[in-house]
């Protein structure tokens, strides 16, 4: 049996969490204790190191490039929950995105090279992207 509205439901509140990096960043002056709150998610999950995080103007967003990719990839897979793969092929994207992001960090820090913003964007969307198409097909009942 399919859900479609627990479905949307799912990718609405998925898009939202892939833009609280953002929200985040607004927050910061015009409601400090609101962005306490957001800030102390991401200290959770992230280490946000200045030189591996992006600036909007003169701050820096919440998350390092990475987990604001993962944040993006969130967002933005939800928003069009395509393409429509088989569960295998899910799990297979999954599996390469996981390899491709530990190969990424292994030459970052075994190399020593400055981080390369892009890549770790990409990563981090490749890695959430196909993470979204497994939550939305066990919403829809497609598991």
């Amino acid at each position: 049996m399919t859900h479609p509205k627990r479905a949307s439901l799912v990718r609405a509140a998925l898009v939202l969490a892939g833009l609280l990096p953002f929200l985040a960043w607004a927050l910061h002056d015009v409601a400090p204790g609101a962005y306490g709150v957001l800030d102390g998610w991401f200290r959770f999950q992230c280490h946000a190191r200045a030189e591996r995080s992006l600036a909007l103007g003169s701050r820096l967003l919440p998350v390092c490039s990475r987990c604001l990719g993962i944040y993006l990839g969130l967002s933005m897979a939800a928003a069009v929950a395509r393409p429509r793969l088989t569960p295998r092929a899910r799990r297979a994207w999954l599996v390469a995105a996981a390899a491709l992001m530990v190969l990424e960090v292994f030459v970052q820090d075994a190399t020593g090279h400055a981080p390369f913003h892009f890549l770790r964007l990409a990563t981090g969307a490749l890695l959430a992207w196909p993470v979204v198409l497994i939550v939305v097909a066990a919403a829809e009942g497609d598991g």
